[in-house]
């Protein structure tokens, strides 16, 4: 068994789904076998989008396995977006790489619930226009 560590700056799901893609179709054309894709945090959506959307990658995935996994969005960003706007445009991050603002952007629940329609290959008729309730804690949010 191989094991690949792929890491990449902050940017927009889709953004990070073609890097994922081309470094998966790319580094790994000579492997003929699937891969097994771990996507952590932020890493999982991104991987949803590379299955949805990038050519040929979902045919070279076995397995997807989300880890702590952002999978349908994040309350507190749809709560507070102008919040993180302001902070991450303040905040000087030292190494925190790449377009901050755009990987905030794509943990919203909106998104990231069209996300998963596509990922599943549903339609917007049976996904409806907003994700479900996932807890009363929530809810609130």
């Amino acid at each position: 068994m191989d094991v690949e560590l792929f890491s990449v700056p902050n940017d927009s799901s889709e953004a990070i789904a073609r890097r994922i893609a081309e470094y998966v179709n790319g580094t790994m054309a000579a492997d003929k076998r699937p891969c097994i894709v771990v996507g952590y945090s932020k890493g999982a959506p991104d991987v949803q989008v590379a299955l949805a959307q990038e050519p040929g990658f979902a045919a070279s995935v076995a397995a997807f396995i989300s880890v702590a996994g952002a999978v349908g969005g994040s309350p507190v960003v749809d709560a507070l977006p102008a919040q993180f706007q302001r902070l991450t445009s303040l905040l000087q991050l030292g190494k925190c790489e790449g377009d901050l603002a755009a990987a905030i952007r794509s943990l919203s629940r909106s998104v990231s619930w069209s996300r998963q329609c596509a990922t599943a290959g549903w339609t917007w008729q049976s996904c409806g226009d907003r994700p479900p309730d996932i807890s009363p804690g929530v809810n609130g949010l």
